[in-house]
């Protein structure tokens, strides 16, 4: 039997991770003088942007983990966060040489939505007992296909831990719009930015929801467009088949993301993930973000 591996950047509760039957490796969350162990937030109360940093699980914390895996496990599987951004990846492999072998590291090249939903097709292919190699295989290739974008008040937290690399197409953030992100080939960069233009953010709602549709079903969306009087633009789309909706409060443009994402693709299974502490830390606070495959 093959143990999965995760850190607590994938806004798994310890009931999800009892559940799926995942093990999971908390980040260090350090504010002023105060360090705490990453957790799922609860309280409506966020720590103002750039007033604290995390830290990856240590090589020797992944080497403890994988040694006590393997005294029940034939093998060990570690989903990490991209290595453009975290040094996980990086210990995560450095403590896996130990193993000869029986420890394989996989960067999801993604954080939170992405490492659960790598998580979940991980755990559906080891319950049905494909061999290490084929589930390998499969995740790196299924982690292409996963789309992510959110957003957060500012982008101030990730331009000064030099986590975004590349810019919007106008220089600038206006004060009154919010910068739409969107995370590719393990990478953040800001794409565009809207313009809140109801209490309940629809314009920027609308932003999160066209990331998620297949690139043919946008040029569709374009000739459908230009020709009114075409039949439902929902029909025949390729949609996602899962998408993680991620939090920090459960505000009413959260209520409307969750309504318009149902009713535009209303066969997809819809995870609704409050962040983690350390999700705050690096992405900034009053973040909204979608990930789908």
């Amino acid at each position: 039997m093959i143990a999965i591996v995760t850190e607590t950047l994938c806004c798994m509760s310890e009931e999800d991770c009892a559940a799926y039957g995942v093990s999971t490796l908390p980040l260090s969350c350090h504010v002023g003088r105060s360090v705490t162990t990453d957790t799922v937030l609860t309280a409506e109360r966020p720590i103002p942007d750039g007033e604290g940093y995390s830290v990856p699980p240590t090589e020797e914390a992944y080497r403890t983990r994988f040694e006590e895996l393997l005294k029940t496990h034939d093998g060990v599987l570690c989903i990490t966060a991209s290595r453009k951004f975290s040094e996980s990846n990086r210990n995560a492999s450095m403590a896996a040489l130990s193993f000869g072998g029986r420890v394989v590291v996989i960067d999801s090249g993604a954080v939170a939505g992405g490492l659960f939903l790598l998580v979940l097709r991980a755990r559906h292919m080891v319950t049905l007992g494909h061999p290490m190699s084929r589930i390998k295989a499969e995740l790196e290739s299924y982690k292409s296909t996963l789309k992510i974008t959110f957003t957060t008040a500012s982008v101030r937290v990730l331009q000064n831990a030099n986590k975004l690399v590349y810019k919007p197409p106008a220089e600038g953030a206006p004060g009154d719009r919010r910068p739409i992100f969107r995370i590719e080939n393990g990478s953040i960069g800001v794409t565009d930015f809207t313009e809140d233009d109801t209490p309940q953010a629809r314009a920027t709602v609308a932003a999160l929801l066209s990331a998620l549709e297949d690139s043919r079903d946008k040029k569709r969306s374009l000739s459908e467009a230009a020709a009114p009087e075409a039949t439902d633009s929902r029909k025949g789309r390729r949609g996602p088949s899962h998408v993680v909706v991620h939090y920090a409060n459960r505000t009413r443009a959260v209520e409307y993301l969750l309504y318009r994402l149902k009713e535009t693709y209303p066969t997809a299974t819809v995870y609704e993930r409050p962040i983690t502490l350390s999700i705050q830390l690096n992405l900034g606070h009053d973040i909204l973000g979608v990930i789908g495959d």
